[in-house]
């Protein structure tokens, strides 16, 4: 399904838009304020490990990307060295705004919802920083 079948409503939120085009992906629901950064730490398990290869070549197209839209000052992914079809994508957004817009770019909707999500389990943290550190 394309996002633009969804989102045809008049004044439909970014985010309503991309609940409906992709229930299968949890949405950040309990951020503060517009202004607050958007710390998430994503665990990615590949479902076929014959399909690790092409897992790493999505994953660093859709972070290029990514990297490029305004609102985002970090957006890392690591392979991990200690599970074998482990990835870990660390983001940081300035605002719940950006944070939406990236669910309507093109790295998000032609490489990670339509290719990524359907090879991996996944497991989004929203986070904040440890008081004190």
């Amino acid at each position: 399904m394309e996002l633009s079948e969804v989102c045809g409503a008049p004044g439909m939120r970014v985010a309503d838009c991309f609940s409906q085009a992709f229930p299968f992906v949890k949405t950040v629901q309990h951020i503060e304020s517009e202004n607050t950064m958007i710390d998430i730490t994503v665990v990615l398990s590949a479902k076929d490990i014959s399909r690790v290869a092409d897992l790493r070549t999505l994953l660093a197209m859709q972070v290029n990307l990514s990297r490029q839209e305004p609102g985002c000052v970090r957006f890392e992914a690591f392979e991990s060295q200690t599970v074998s079809g482990t990835f870990i994508l660390i983001e940081r957004w300035e605002s719940q705004t950006a944070l939406d817009i990236h669910r309507t770019a093109k790295g998000f909707t032609t490489i990670y919802a339509p290719q990524v999500l359907p090879l991996v389990d996944r497991v989004a943290h929203v986070c904040s920083v440890l008081a004190g550190t």
